[in-house]
């Protein structure tokens, strides 16, 4: 495999890995020519297929394509001189979502919403450019240390779909595999993947942020197939019934997120945003309220 020290290309040499997978590695690494840190995602030695090089290939292109501050950076892309498909990329400093959720179970509520307002500006500027990322989920969304704070990314352009292409890169892959992650999928994305719309990212963050709220997924079973009978049929607990600390105003928001049909959903994805944001705000209105009402002295009857 690579090691440190080695050039990808005659300006990128890699310093330290970071992560490993079935498929390959990542690494962080040297832009000697623009003098910055980078990340390289590396196809592994050995198990490179068609569909492997083409996803790496599919994210570099989808990624490039989206001008947003929420969706890492990439610089380049290719083949090492060794025939090795990579990617050179925004280097990141944080944690994914997924594992933020492990360790402490929930988010607080305004950080789900400042999360929902990033990614829904990285998806809404994928979707002005054609692109319906179809994999939105908590291991795909990054919470990156900033200057400023936190910064939320999405990444993993790899399932990434182009509006109005033909049914090629569908539901299921060669080997019949789902594209994407069936907890996070909405009915017509497992059912119809060649005739996709913008509305299964939407319904995918929208599980993304249940999840925050909860704990829990809003969709569980323990098989494939019901699974599907359960998002089918839009059957979920009401957040309020696992947080009763909330508003009702959320029970409400997921309620039209999670229509069966499409056209009674939110119509795009910054105005999702936009109505989880003013939820939000209404909730840490009565939270301040709640903190400063005048408490009144209780006085026992002489």
């Amino acid at each position: 495999m690579w090691r440190a020290g080695d050039s990808i290309t005659p300006e990128v040499q890699l310093v330290r890995p970071l992560a490993e997978g079935s498929m390959g590695q990542v690494w962080a690494a040297r832009h000697r020519a623009l003098g910055i840190d980078v990340a390289v995602k590396l196809i592994g030695r050995g198990v490179v297929e068609d569909d492997d090089r083409r996803r790496l290939e599919r994210e570099a292109r989808a990624a490039s394509e989206i001008a947003s501050p929420h969706v890492a950076r990439v610089f380049d892309h290719g083949r090492t001189p060794a025939g090795d498909p990579f990617m050179v990329m925004e280097l990141l400093e944080g944690e994914p979502l997924d594992t933020r959720l492990e360790r402490e179970g929930r988010v607080a509520l305004d950080e789900v919403a400042a999360l929902v307002t990033q990614i829904a500006d990285a998806l809404d500027r994928a979707h002005a450019a054609g692109i319906v990322h179809r994999d939105v989920k908590p291991a795909n969304l990054f919470l990156a240390r900033t200057a400023h704070g936190t910064s939320a990314k999405l990444l993993d352009f790899g399932v990434a779909k182009w509006m109005g292409t033909d049914g090629a890169d569908g539901v299921l892959t060669a080997d019949g595999s789902l594209v994407g992650t069936p907890h996070y999928m909405s009915p017509e994305q497992i059912i119809h993947g060649s005739r996709l719309s913008i509305q299964v990212d939407l319904w995918s963050l929208a599980v993304v942020a249940y999840e925050c709220l909860a704990g829990r997924r809003p969709f569980e079973a323990a098989t494939l197939d019901d699974l599907s009978l359960t998002i089918f049929a839009s059957r979920f607990p009401r957040l309020t019934e696992i947080r009763p600390d909330l508003s009702p105003g959320l029970d409400m928001f997921f309620a039209r997120a999670f229509r069966k049909k499409v056209d009674e959903r939110y119509t795009d994805v910054r105005a999702m945003a936009t109505a989880f944001e003013d939820l939000s705000r209404r909730h840490r209105g009565y939270d301040e309220d709640a903190a400063t009402a005048p408490r009144h002295a209780h006085h026992d009857p002489d």
